[in-house]
């Protein structure tokens, strides 16, 4: 293996534990997620809002990556159609929310003690299992430019994307059925510096995306079509179940048995899925 591979194999792995940890769930059915960040005297600290209204006696929380917190129970919280509430009482302080919803935004005032500020935040929608099958895959912008993307459990069902190009890995968020948009790091969602269209046929087939970053767009075909079968294998009483991505294309294949670690684990692992099943 030469330096380049042993490289971004390091990276992919890095990236792997950094996602499970930095993302922690995603949005449930019973709540709604919004991503951004909110500015007191010059300072910008990031914010997402797990608001929980809809849910019968359980708290609306905040995550506060950039510090490291995540899940923090807010003291109150209050909303209504058009305006949204809340307090939140943690060691830098309190810190009152006022906002209004619009256009799939939540933008207002935060006060802190004598200090004003403000705060922009972006729904972003639950994980859709169907759609991430639809969307895994491999994406090639170029040749020897591939963008892999699949659901990953450990960060509640979110699409992940690795850049093969520029080691470049992180969650996508769905703002929309088709359309996407990632943050600067894997820990930090917003402001929002990737934004991603998935393209589909007119019988709804993902077939490539479009993908902006840094002022630039590109486009990416959908290659290395593949398809799902979920197995079963009986010995006695034990039953293991498992899945089998098979390439499209006629065979024979080389077979690669993705087996996990010890605790708990999920068959959806990210853009290991589609990678292995390109080779």
């Amino acid at each position: 293996m030469n330096i380049a591979n042993k490289r971004a194999w390091l990276v992919r792995g890095v990236c792997g534990l950094a996602l499970a940890w930095a993302m922690g769930a995603a949005a449930s059915p019973q709540e709604r997620q919004w991503i951004g960040e909110f500015t007191v005297d010059g300072a910008v600290t990031p914010l997402t809002l797990h608001e929980r209204a809809a849910a019968k006696d359980v708290k609306s929380t905040v995550d506060l990556p950039s510090m490291g917190a995540r899940e923090v129970p807010l003291t109150s919280f209050s909303a209504n159609a058009d305006h949204v509430e809340f307090q939140l009482d943690g060691p830098p302080g309190r810190f009152l929310f006022a906002g209004h919803r619009g256009k799939g935004q939540l933008v207002g005032e935060v006060v802190h003690g004598e200090e004003k500020g403000s705060f922009t935040l972006v729904e972003v929608l639950p994980p859709d299992p169907a759609q991430a099958r639809a969307y895994t895959g491999s994406y090639e912008v170029a040749p020897g430019h591939v963008i892999d993307i699949g659901p990953m459990d450990e960060a509640g069902g979110l699409l992940v994307f690795l850049d093969h190009k520029t080691l470049r890995e992180g969650p996508l968020y769905a703002l929309s059925a088709t359309k996407f948009a990632s943050g600067p790091t894997i820990a930090i969602a917003y402001p929002f510096v990737i934004h991603v269209e998935f393209l589909r046929s007119a019988n709804g087939v993902a077939t490539g995306l479009r993908w902006q970053e840094a002022g630039k767009q590109v486009t990416a075909r959908k290659i290395a079509p593949h398809r799902v079968e979920e197995v079963t294998v009986r010995n006695g009483d034990v039953v293991l179940k498992g899945t089998l991505m098979l390439p499209d294309t006629p065979g024979p294949h080389p077979a690669i048995v993705f087996a996990h670690g010890s605790g708990d684990a999920t068959r959806n692992v990210a853009i290991w899925n589609p990678y292995f099943v390109r080779l």
